[in-house]
């Protein structure tokens, strides 16, 4: 299990609201998807299928401010990885991340305004 996932989850897991998010993921499928979403092999296509990020979590209320509670618990795990990871590529997994968090925010207000118009948005 990478360090930095092991940090992360703890950290998101000790904020009790956040604890549902966590429940049915594993740390191993969490490194495969950033992986594969960072330009590496699919890890996550080849074990776990599609990736479907917007459904996977349209479950969790998810607010800007979710979102930035989120990131303080990601930044912290990165932060954490002093010797293990260049200051570069902490900075490009933490943007890369911040996207992905406000992303899903977006796709959760769209549905939402697709839902009250009667439109059929996602299954």
């Amino acid at each position: 299990m990478p360090k930095s996932g092991q940090i992360f989850k703890t950290a998101v897991i000790s904020y009790t609201s956040y604890f549902v998010l966590f429940i049915h993921e594993t740390t191993a499928a969490q490194a495969d998807y950033l992986l594969q979403r960072l330009g590496g092999e699919p890890y996550y296509s080849k074990n776990r299928g599609v990736p479907a990020l917007v459904l996977a979590h349209m479950h969790i209320a998810l607010t800007p401010q979710v979102a930035e509670r989120w990131m303080d618990h990601f930044e912290e795990a990165l932060y954490d990885m002093h010797e293990e990871m260049a200051e570069g590529d902490k900075e490009m997994i933490k943007d890369h991340m911040r996207f992905q968090a406000y992303f899903l925010v977006a796709a959760q207000l769209l549905q939402k305004e697709h839902s009250a118009k009667g439109v059929q948005f996602l299954d």
